[in-house]
């Protein structure tokens, strides 16, 4: 990787991880596409609801940076791609003033958001950020206790995505719980593929991610469940609205499919970054095609 000059906009660009950004991206998609399909939109919100969901993800990846660069858990050995502070791009002070940004621009949007949809929001909105700040952060962050899968799978499924039609709609659907499951299996998908890479530096350095705690084969073989798990959702829409267009969005599905003999087989090494990279790719284009299909494919 080239110089990058401490602080410079390069390096905060890599602190906040925009390949990641599709996990929150495609539940909050899906969740508007479902209140615009109903006539119960507004674009302000949804707007609101987009930048607040997305900077609540860049706090948690800020966090995790800092939180695992001072319990020591990213080294020079990691196979990962590169971390903003393990590297020495940004110092504590920039991060500490970064994030207390992020914080500000959360708060503000969230109360606009509380403002318009009540308690729920607000329930849902200090949930979230308690999530960012735990995840590796205080003396028992949840990304070191073996468990943070269960919470990832229902932060970045259902409730991002019943959160965001709740803001349209005031209302709760069970079309949409049905729709979240993919973009929740995929980022279960996408952590598990993250700490099955990791396994032998977390256990090194004490960190009882799921797969330190449940081994290597356990993990490779639950990950190839997470994937194929993932095809339900198109499948229950498409019974719910006979719209034949959402099956297209199974396509989107299909390329995780071709790392199956990687996962199962190959040693670990940093060839499991192309894994994470094309989950990544398919969050987002799975939000944004599912999305275009249930609101024209009739």
């Amino acid at each position: 990787m080239s110089q990058i000059i401490i602080n410079s906009p390069k390096a905060f660009i890599i602190a906040i991880r925009p390949k990641t950004l599709g996990a929150i991206l495609c539940p909050l998609l899906i969740g508007s596409a479902f209140a615009k399909l109903e006539n119960n939109f507004s674009w302000f919100y949804f707007i609101n609801v987009i930048i607040c969901g997305l900077f609540l993800q860049i706090l948690a990846n800020l966090v995790n940076d800092y939180g695992d660069f001072i319990k020591g858990g990213d080294t020079e050995q990691r196979l990962g791609p590169p971390r903003a502070m393990q590297m020495g791009f940004m110092s504590t002070k920039a991060m500490f003033n970064f994030m207390a940004i992020i914080m500000l621009i959360i708060s503000i949007l969230g109360l606009i958001l509380v403002l318009k949809a009540g308690l729920p929001i607000l329930v849902l909105g200090i949930l979230s950020v308690s999530l960012c700040l735990w995840y590796t952060l205080g003396p028992y962050p949840l990304a070191y206790l073996g468990f943070s899968e269960i919470f990832i799978w229902f932060f970045f499924g259902p409730l991002p995505a019943l959160g965001a039609y709740y803001v349209q709609t005031s209302s709760l659907s069970w079309p949409v719980f049905f729709a979240s499951l993919t973009p929740a299996f995929l980022s279960t998908a996408l952590i598990l593929t993250n700490n099955l890479r990791d396994i032998e530096e977390d256990e090194k350095n004490h960190k009882k991610t799921l797969a330190v705690r449940f081994g290597e084969y356990f993990s490779r073989r639950l990950l190839i469940v997470l994937l194929l798990l993932t095809f339900l959702s198109p499948i229950i829409v498409f019974i719910y609205s006979k719209n034949y267009v959402i099956l297209l969005s199974l396509f989107d599905l299909i390329t995780p499919l071709k790392y199956f003999k990687m996962i199962l087989y190959k040693p670990i090494s940093k060839d499991f970054n192309l894994l994470l990279a094309n989950i990544g790719k398919t969050l987002y284009l799975y939000g944004i095609f599912f999305a275009i299909s249930l609101l024209y494919g009739n």
